[in-house]
Formats: C-alpha cells, sequence, structure tokens
C-alpha cells in the first residue's frame, strides 16, 4: 500500500503532466491574443513631442519596458495602426471578461524569456517574469500600465511579478535541474532583472544567455524556432518581451502540494483533515451517489438540475468528491447546495479558496437564500480571529428552534407528485419511440413551418389512413425525411411540366411502351391545333349554304367507319377541299381521344359546327404533348411509390406541391400516436411552468427557513 508521500507525490505528478501539456505559459508564442512588443511599433510614425512630456509617449521597445519596470509604470504609444488597436481592444476585452467570470487576471507583459529546444521541432518558449498590466485605447494611442496596489497610506506600489513556476517545474522534470527561486511572487525592478536572472539560472550551467536589459529582440518566426533540435541547441534565455494573456491557474496547487510532500518528507505529522483526504485517495473507492429518499430528506436552495444534484448526493457518500467545470456550469451553485444540506444535518462547513472574488459569491448566495446569519465570512484570519468566534457562539445561542416534521413531509408528498407530473410530461416531451420519430416539441415546430398546425380538412379519411397504414410498414423518421427530400425534386419536375393542369396528365399508360404511337399522337396534337386556327379564322369553311349545311353535320360523318362518300354530294371543289380537312381534323381528334380521356370528339365536332370551337385548348392540346414522354414517366415513378400513388390520387388539386402535405399527414399521424401513448404525460405539459413557479421554487425557499430552524 502506498504511504502518504507516495499518493501525493503521485498526484503532484499527474496534476503537473496535465498543466505541462496545456499551459500557455510554456508556449507563449506571439498569435491572436498574444503580440510581440516590438509589433506594436511596426509601420508608425515617430512619436512627436507634445506640451506635456508626461502624454510624450515612448519611441521604442526599450523606452517601453523600461517604462513599465521603472518608475513610471506606464508607457503611451502613438499613431498605433487601426488594425494593431482593434487587436489590442480584443484582448483587453477577453481580460476583462475572464476578471469578470473567474476573478482572475490574466493579462501580462512576458519578459525576459527562455526558448527550450524539444525533440522533433518541439521547442518551447516561456516567460520568466509575468508583469500584470492592462491596456487602455484611444484614438491612434495606446497606454499599458502596470497594475498597481494601494496600501492603507495611499501609498501605490507596483504588483510583484510573477515567476514562471510551470518553466521551473519542466525544468526540473525534463533536465534534472532545480532553479534558484523560492518565491512565486517577487518584487522586482529592471535595474534588478539582470542579476535576478543570473541567481535563478546560476544552477543551470548549460543554458545560454542572450539577454541584456533593456535590450528587447523580436521573437523568431515560429518555423525557425521548430527548426532548434535539443539534440544540437541548447537552452537559452532571449530579451523577447510578449504582451498578451495568460492564465496561472494551477501554479499554487504545485507551490501547496511541494510544499506538503516536504512536510511529510522532513517526518512532520499530517495535520487530520490532510490525513483524511490522503486516506481517501489511497484506501476509499468512489461510492454511487445515494439519492435520499423524499424529499423532506433534500434541504437544497439552489435551482439544481439532476447531474448537480448527484454531485451533493456524492459528497454525502463520499470522504472526498472533485468537482470540475468551465464557468457558467453551477459549481457556485452546487457548493450553495452541498453547505445548505450539510447545514441541516447541523453540521459546521468550512469553505475555502484562493480568491476571494469567489468565496464572495458563495456567501452572496447563501445571503440571498435566506442562510446569511449562518454564514461568516472571514477576510483576515488574525485580525478577524475574535470578532468571528464570538459571531459563531452567537449563532449556536440564537438557532435552536425546532420545526414540524409533520409539515415538511405534507410538502414533500406534493412536491413528490408534481415532479411525478413534471418527468411524465417531460418523458412525453421527449419521447421519439426508440428513436425513429421525432419530439412532440419537434413535431410542432415543423408543422408550423409547414403552416398545418391543424389537420386540413381537404384530407379525406382514406387518404389519411392510407398515410397510416405506410407509416405503420416501420417508417422511422430518418426514412421520412429521405423521402420528404424526395418528393421535393419530384414536386419541382411536376411544376416544371404542369403535371396539375396538364391536357395530357391522365393520358393512357400504353404510351409509355410505344415511342412510335407517341410520336404519332404528337404529331396529331400538331394537325389538330393547325386546323383548329385555320377553322375559327374561316380559311376552312364548313357551312357553304343551306343546302349543304346538313352533309357537314350528317352522323355518318362522324363515324369513322362510314361508307358515306360526302365529296359527290358538295357542289364545288372547294367545299369539297374544306371538308376533307375537316375529316382530316376529325380523324387526328379521334386517335387522340383512344389515349387522352380530356380530348372528346363529339363534343369538339359540336363546337366547330356552331362556331365555337375553343382554339387556346388546342394551342395548350399541342404544347402540353411535347412534355409527353417526361410527363408519362413521371406517372410511372409516382406509380411505384404507394404513398405517393396515394397522395397522386387524393390530392389530385395539389400536384407539383405534395410535400407539404404528405409532411404534414405524417407528422399529425405521429401527433396522434404520441397523443395515444402519452396522453396523460402530455396533459400535463402545460402545467409544467405553474408546477415549478407555484410548489417547487417556494419549496427551495422554505428550505432556507426550515435550515435555520434545524441549526
Amino acid at each position: 500500500m502506498p504511504t502518504a508521500v507516495e499518493v501525493v507525490r503521485d498526484h503532484r505528478n499527474h496534476y503537473l503532466d496535465r498543466k505541462l501539456a496545456r499551459s500557455p505559459l510554456l508556449h507563449f508564442f506571439p498569435g491572436a491574443y498574444r503580440i510581440d512588443i516590438n509589433a506594436l511599433f511596426a509601420g508608425i510614425q515617430p512619436n512627436l513631442p507634445v506640451a506635456n512630456p508626461r502624454d510624450s509617449g515612448v519611441s521604442s521597445p526599450e523606452s517601453l519596458i523600461q517604462n513599465l519596470l521603472g518608475d513610471r509604470l506606464d508607457a503611451t504609444i502613438h499613431n498605433v495602426r487601426p488594425a494593431m488597436l482593434k487587436r489590442l481592444e480584443r484582448i483587453q476585452k477577453a481580460a476583462t471578461d475572464s476578471i469578470h467570470s473567474t476573478g482572475q487576471h490574466t493579462l501580462y507583459v512576458g519578459y525576459p524569456c527562455v526558448v527550450l529546444p524539444g525533440v522533433g521541432g518541439r521547442t518551447k518558449l516561456a516567460p520568466i517574469f509575468l508583469f500584470a498590466v492592462q491596456i487602455v485605447t484611444s484614438a491612434q494611442k495606446i497606454t499599458i500600465k502596470r497594475i498597481v496596489e494601494t496600501a492603507e497610506d495611499g501609498t501605490k506600489t507596483p504588483s510583484d511579478a510573477i515567476f514562471n513556476r510551470l518553466l521551473a517545474a519542466y525544468i526540473d522534470r525534463e533536465h534534472g535541474i532545480s532553479l534558484g527561486a523560492d518565491k512565486h511572487e517577487i518584487e522586482i525592478t529592471g535595474a534588478e532583472i539582470e542579476n535576478k536572472i543570473d541567481d535563478i539560472f546560476g544552477p543551470w550551467k548549460t543554458c545560454g544567455r542572450s539577454f541584456e536589459y533593456p535590450n528587447i529582440s523580436s521573437v523568431p518566426d515560429r518555423k525557425y524556432l521548430k527548426t532548434l533540435d535539443s539534440e544540437g541547441n541548447d537552452p537559452y534565455v532571449a530579451d523577447y518581451a510578449i504582451l498578451g494573456l495568460a492564465e496561472f491557474t494551477g501554479q499554487a496547487m504545485l507551490d501547496d502540494l511541494d510544499k506538503i510532500i516536504k512536510m511529510l518528507d522532513d517526518g512532520i505529522e499530517c495535520p487530520e483533515a490532510l490525513t483524511s483526504l490522503i486516506r481517501a485517495a489511497k484506501d476509499n473507492p468512489n461510492n454511487e451517489a445515494a439519492e435520499p429518499s423524499g424529499n423532506y430528506s433534500k434541504w437544497l436552495v439552489e435551482k439544481s438540475d439532476p447531474s448537480q444534484e448527484k454531485v451533493v448526493w456524492a459528497h454525502k457518500s463520499n470522504i472526498l468528491t472533485v468537482l470540475q467545470g468551465p464557468p457558467g456550469t453551477g459549481k457556485s451553485q452546487t457548493i450553495v447546495n452541498i453547505v445548505s444540506d450539510a447545514l441541516a444535518q447541523k453540521k459546521t462547513v468550512l469553505v475555502v479558496c484562493q480568491k476571494r472574488a469567489a468565496i464572495e459569491v458563495v456567501h452572496k448566495r447563501l445571503s440571498a437564500k435566506g442562510l446569511g446569519e449562518l454564514a461568516v465570512l472571514v477576510d483576515d484570519v488574525d485580525k478577524d480571529r475574535l470578532r468571528e468566534i464570538r459571531r459563531i457562539d452567537q449563532i449556536d445561542s440564537e438557532f435552536g428552534v425546532s420545526f414540524s416534521l409533520r409539515d415538511r413531509r405534507k410538502v414533500s408528498d406534493e412536491m413528490q407528485s408534481d415532479e411525478a407530473k413534471i418527468d411524465k410530461a417531460i418523458e412525453a416531451l421527449n419521447d421519439k419511440k426508440d428513436g425513429t420519430r421525432i419530439r412532440y416539441g419537434d413535431i410542432q415546430a415543423r408543422l408550423k413551418n409547414l403552416s398545418f398546425l391543424e389537420p386540413s380538412s381537404q384530407w379525406t379519411t382514406g387518404l389519411k389512413t392510407g398515410i397510416e397504414n405506410y407509416l405503420s410498414s416501420g417508417i422511422d423518421r430518418k426514412e421520412l425525411d429521405r423521402f420528404i427530400s424526395y418528393t421535393k425534386e419530384l414536386d419541382a419536375i411536376a411544376k416544371r411540366l404542369r403535371y396539375g393542369e396538364n391536357l395530357w396528365s391522365e393520358s393512357s399508360e400504353t404510351l409509355a411502351d410505344d415511342p412510335q404511337k407517341r410520336a404519332d399522337t404528337i404529331s396529331y396534337a400538331k394537325t389538330a391545333n393547325k386546323l383548329s386556327k385555320e377553322f375559327s379564322d374561316g380559311a376552312i369553311n364548313l357551312q357553304h349554304d343551306l343546302s349543304t349545311q346538313w352533309v357537314a353535320g350528317h352522323p355518318w360523318l362522324q363515324s369513322s367507319d362510314s361508307p358515306f362518300q360526302a365529296n359527290s354530294l358538295l357542289p364545288s371543289q372547294k367545299a369539297r377541299q374544306h371538308f376533307s380537312e375537316f375529316q382530316r381534323w376529325l380523324g387526328a381528334i379521334r386517335e387522340i381521344s383512344a389515349f387522352n380521356p380530356k380530348v372528346k370528339p363529339q363534343e369538339l365536332t359540336n363546337s366547330l359546327l356552331t362556331g365555337e370551337i375553343d382554339v387556346d385548348f388546342f394551342r395548350v392540346l399541342e404544347q402540353d404533348s411535347h412534355d409527353l414522354g417526361e410527363l408519362i414517366a413521371l406517372r410511372a415513378e409516382v406509380k411505384e411509390h404507394l404513398l405517393l400513388s396515394i397522395a397522386d390520387q387524393g390530392l389530385k388539386h395539389k400536384r407539383g406541391d405534395w410535400t407539404p402535405e404528405i409532411h404534414a399527414m405524417a407528422l399529425h399521424s405521429w401527433r396522434r400516436d404520441l397523443f395515444r401513448r402519452k396522453a396523460e404525460g402530455l396533459n400535463y405539459a402545460p402545467q409544467i411552468s405553474s408546477l415549478i413557479s407555484l410548489v417547487l421554487v417556494p419549496h427551495s425557499r422554505k428550505n432556507g427557513n426550515w435550515i435555520l430552524q434545524v441549526f
């Protein structure tokens, strides 16, 4: 079994590996959020003299670093390019956002730097010291200011330079050299920096020096740095200065772990709190989070989701619990819930944090939930000791009132009932039927986009039944989406062919198998259209005089197999010629009618003889005939698919616009099925908001009052 010091050392090494792999403090190359100081002066005019010498600005990287590390503590650059101004504004905004979200300062000038050649071009560039700064921008001007600390007497001093502890840890691990730095934060000026570098890097004899204050060289191109190999190149200290973002999370942790290891190595007895943590890591497996039975055993005062509640229960089941997450994921709320649950058990809780801002967040949240009277915020462990001890004694004497467990159980039962309703509603709303369907909310959203929230009155029972039968064959969401994409393509073809109005939409399928018949039919349509125009214009006259009018209208002449020869009865060659054209027109429409039910010879002949022939009908008939081949192919494709065939017959008025109708009918079918299976849960769905606002949220407020009574 590992010893305590082995456990801590193993954790320290594992922690260091993670930090070294990701930390920008070992990869401090210029980029989107880091700028070589020399680049600030690129392409700008020299700073011109001004009336106020303090506003004259700096004209070189060397004068900038002298100002920052000297007495001035700020440096102004004039005539900065607009593009550089925008970069600096973006960097300052990111630094400000970091302070608001984490309470940590992240904007620094790194100077000087160490170049660490690696294997395979994995060269590292690490700042030795980092000086906290802020950037103030205005039109064509920037000012870089050191962060200062104000003493009680009003004296302002620059914040200490931060020594790059990760750099020291990396050198110790990779080169076996312990640098001569015993502090994480160092008070240093520009005049002292060379001597300090010599002291720190003195033990590392193979590390070269290319640094002389206040010189600043441009950072080499990253491609060049990648050519440096540890086999042929020694590390060296370089006079590079880089302005940008750097996060120091974890460096203080490394310091603490090193101190603990030294303490254990020296045989100093472990404090009880530390011993319990080490024992937890050594001996105790992770226990499953056991959720308390009944809401009366839950003392949560902050809103929480199941994953956050699981942390509270895991904390009760384990000696040690680690909670990690980026900003905004609810860590502070979870800590408040852990504290409130412990207070309800009459336990004393100590909350510690590296940053004051973070501990203030927890304290404010506890106060907002009515538990501020049980919380004592310690600013200074020495100055506040007596005052806080008295306050703790006062808390013990003030809060000791009991409360009715029966009332709490009653509220708990109400909550469980309402939570069960909410769970049913959520389960119904999220139901996907084993992933084959889409959720209720998505169905509603799609129907709204289709403008079919309610079923269309034009959907017949037979049509809806056909759709349901098709879907019941096992069509899932992905297949439906693919089919909808397919119908959109067919809709585009149908619209182009005017499938809904095309005079050949109902033409005989026999034309599909006989190209010659199809060509002949198109030719007949052309003939019928040409002669119809001539009839309408009077170029061909079938009513020559009263004595021959009966001949043109004789029933025998309208029969294709009539042996009656009309030409012998007509009075002139012109009349006989005109009548021959009539017979050719009549033969053409008879041929067409064999394949197209919309062409009716008897009706068309009657309209011709009464002088009411519809010329536009024959014009469109010919035009539409040119798409006859594509139209027949479209009909064949529609007929092959059951759902399209159903839609083609039930939605003839929607030909060319099937997609939204079919899509909507399928979604309504799934919605009806969902209601059949999850009616109870869907009925609860509209109540979710009121159940939460009227029952669950007030209960979390009551928890605070109950905890005060319990305590």
